[in-house]
């Protein structure tokens, strides 16, 4: 089985495969490095840091017979891992790297994003899409966008057009608890109890930020909500910072309120963060920002299933795994604006 995470509108990326070990002993091809006849591509690379080896590629290939799992955070690799050692499947695996990630790179991923998987089942030979994205919230309405002086930009209007950047305005409901459930309950063979342990141990107890990590490590300004953004929300500078500042390499970095939200979510489910105490959190921040978000907007956060991709061939459609359609334009039609103001 493998699987493919890919967090909406972030850098986070993650890739976990299972491999089946041969009966028998099979011969392989030669390995082709830069002192033989025949090179192998990496030999013209980049120079890198290398000692040995390709000393033009900066990192020596990763080999495994058995199962793999790679992010961009060493530590949420290693979570993977220790799920696939421990009986997990590679979307086990999977999501407790995700669940990690969301600790150790939150500025990439969080688990108040989007989440979309491309899921194969070798045993099957099918290949299964999620698409695990956010709608708006109920009361953000064209009209109240209107009132705090958003229109939709005739000349720029792709996605998010005459929108904000950043700020609570352009946030969407949360997909990827949502998506974390449907896989794992779909393909998963462990449960939310084992697969966040990872990331509430580090979130509990801390870990020292990577010098990459604490470059990147900066909040954007998100207020005020008319003519944002120009300054910091003081909530996310608690969170997020430590004693008000940006971290920098080496500091040790707890979270202990994701570490909170992870258990509720170990103990009641999906539901806890839809329905229950996490819900209500969002619901109480979001009305204190602007009164866009309801609760009603996360308890009713569709039910989409898990589907095959799929595409019509004898019409006009394209048909996604929830069930919904879209018109797909034929080549000789120009391209339809986005006549939205939002």
């Amino acid at each position: 089985m493998i699987i493919r995470m890919l967090k909406l509108c972030s850098l986070g990326l993650l890739s976990v495969s299972l491999f089946s070990a041969p009966g028998s002993a099979q011969p392989l091809p030669p390995l082709s490095v830069c002192n033989t006849a025949t090179k192998a591509s990496a030999c013209s690379a980049v120079r890198g840091d290398r000692s040995e080896g390709w000393k033009l590629q900066s990192r020596a290939e990763v080999m495994a017979q058995h199962g793999m799992v790679t992010t961009s955070q060493l530590l949420a690799a290693q979570a993977g891992l220790r799920i696939l050692m421990g009986g997990g499947n590679a979307v086990d695996a999977a999501v407790a790297a995700a669940a990690v990630l969301n600790v150790v790179e939150p500025m990439n991923v969080g688990i108040a994003g989007d989440l979309f998987a491309i899921i194969y089942v070798a045993k099957e030979h099918k290949t299964y899409v999620l698409n695990a994205s956010g709608m708006a919230p109920t009361g953000a309405t064209i009209e109240h966008l209107n009132s705090l002086g958003y229109r939709w930009d005739p000349k720029n209007w792709g996605p998010g057009s005459g929108m904000p950047s950043y700020g609570i305005l352009p946030v969407t409901v949360p997909g990827t608890v949502w998506g974390w459930d449907a896989v794992l309950t779909r393909f998963g063979k462990k449960t939310f109890k084992e697969v966040l342990e990872p990331a509430i141990d580090y979130a509990e107890n801390g870990f020292p930020i990577s010098e990459r990590i604490a470059n990147d490590w900066r909040l954007p300004k998100a207020l005020p909500l008319r003519n944002c953004c120009t300054d910091l929300d003081p909530d996310s500078v608690k969170t997020w910072y430590i004693n008000g500042r940006q971290p920098v390499a080496g500091q040790i970095y707890r979270n202990p309120d994701l570490a909170k939200t992870f258990r509720l979510i170990q103990k009641s489910g999906k539901d806890a963060f839809y329905k229950g105490e996490v819900a209500q959190a969002l619901v109480a921040k979001s009305t204190a920002l602007v009164p866009i978000a309801a609760t009603r907007s996360l308890s009713c956060h569709r039910r989409l299933r898990i589907g095959r991709p799929t595409r019509c061939s004898t019409c006009s459609r394209l048909v996604f795994p929830n069930g919904r359609q879209a018109k797909r334009s034929r080549a000789s039609d120009p391209p339809a604006p986005n006549t939205g103001t939002s």
